[in-house]
């Protein structure tokens, strides 16, 4: 879901920016370390996440029929770690370059203020570039330090668009222990079938993985 050195949002006017009066900022970043627990609510019921963040670094952890996930994404490295702690493994890829691509397009501006479970939050109105103009994707309500406290997004899914909604709980700021985005001593990384490493056997598409020695 970092000390990242990012000043809080700012408008590029002095107009008091509204919904009729939307003003452009830059993409509101974190300026802090912290750990929260996320919902996030769709028309398919409420997705409970672990989250962390530092500069260029995010964790998540899911817990699924008692099975638990935990995902960390390197900005800083360009990768992205997939962990199994019940095996005690993982699964190591790039970053998802079509998100990014995606990331390009988005832009944002200051609508307004609001009061959210008693934070102070600028709302920020959220749209993507297209051929045909500027699409709204959504809005971010985020606090002073840069964190968006609550979400608010459209996903297009078999050709319909649904709205989903983010909200961070028990959020705690400060700093956080380096190892949480770090893989753990003892962990196998796992080479899935058609990954394309050299010197593997690469011409299946099962689910037979291959093992190399931990950290």
């Amino acid at each position: 879901m970092s000390a990242i050195a990012c000043a809080p949002v700012k408008p590029e006017t002095d107009v008091t920016p509204s919904p009729e009066h939307p003003q452009k900022v830059p993409k509101p970043e974190p300026a802090v370390e912290y750990s929260a627990v996320m919902y996030i609510e769709s028309g398919g019921g409420t997705l409970k996440i672990k989250v962390w963040h530092a500069q260029e670094k995010d964790r998540t952890e899911i817990t699924v029929l008692g099975s638990r996930r935990i995902t960390i994404l390197r900005k800083d490295k360009d990768i992205q770690w997939t962990l199994l702690p019940g095996q005690k493994t993982y699964i190591q890829k790039p970053r998802n370059k079509k998100v990014q691509e995606r990331e390009k397009k988005l832009r944002y501006y200051k609508i307004g203020n609001n009061t959210l479970s008693g934070v102070e939050t600028t709302v920020i109105k959220v749209t993507r570039k297209t051929e045909q103009g500027e699409k709204t994707e959504g809005r971010m309500w985020v606090t002073k330090d840069g964190i968006a406290i609550k979400s608010e997004f459209f996903v297009e899914k078999g050709g319909e668009r649904n709205l989903v909604s983010m909200e961070l709980k028990n959020l705690q700021t400060g700093r956080l222990d380096p190892s949480l985005f770090e893989i753990p001593r003892g962990y196998n990384e796992f080479f899935p079938h058609g990954s394309g490493i050299p010197g593997r056997n690469n011409g299946g598409t099962g689910s037979i993985i291959e093992k190399r020695k931990g950290l």
